[in-house]
């Protein structure tokens, strides 16, 4: 939903590019704060913030408190709490380095591979690779700015279409 909100924002601008940035700044930043304002308004994101953490959203795991709460990314409940005073101007960055941080060990499980069009669905969702896939359909975008904005091959977006539609049943 923040990404739907947030190009409805770009939209609004008469800006027509399709961001797939994790800038805050600029009109990204702009574009953020009002997907996250309306994915939180203010007087629940205060109440909650009150009941979830004391009043202030202070590190990575106050935020992610937050982001259950609504239902919404940890990088939205950042942008949101930092808009609106209640967290440090560096939380942001913060929960951004923390998502980058790689997972030490783990098992290998057969078919749970990170192909890329896993990261691709992960990353966007299901909902939104849907959606372009969808948009393909129905002729209002080529396949070559399908592939383009997925940053797919031919061969791995159909994968990806597997995926999506896994998500959507699941």
């Amino acid at each position: 939903m923040f990404s739907y909100a947030h190009e409805l924002a770009h939209l609004t601008l008469r800006d027509d590019s399709v961001c797939l940035t994790r800038s805050n700044d600029g009109i990204e930043g702009f574009c953020n704060r009002v997907a996250a304002a309306l994915l939180m308004p203010q007087a629940a994101f205060r109440n909650a913030v009150t009941e979830k953490v004391r009043g202030r959203v202070s590190t990575v795991e106050d935020a992610k408190k937050i982001r259950n709460y609504f239902r919404v990314s940890i990088q939205a409940a950042a942008i949101r709490a930092e808009t609106l005073g209640l967290a440090p101007a560096t939380l942001y960055q913060q929960v951004l380095a923390e998502a980058d941080k790689k997972i030490p060990g783990g098992r290998y499980t057969p078919g749970t591979e990170r192909t890329k069009p896993r990261i691709r669905v992960d990353q966007y969702g299901w909902s939104f690779v849907s959606s372009v896939l969808d948009a393909e359909e129905s002729g209002t975008l080529k396949r070559s700015q399908v592939l383009d904005l997925l940053k797919l091959s031919d061969k791995e977006l159909e994968t990806a279409r597997g995926l999506a539609m896994e998500g959507a049943v699941g």
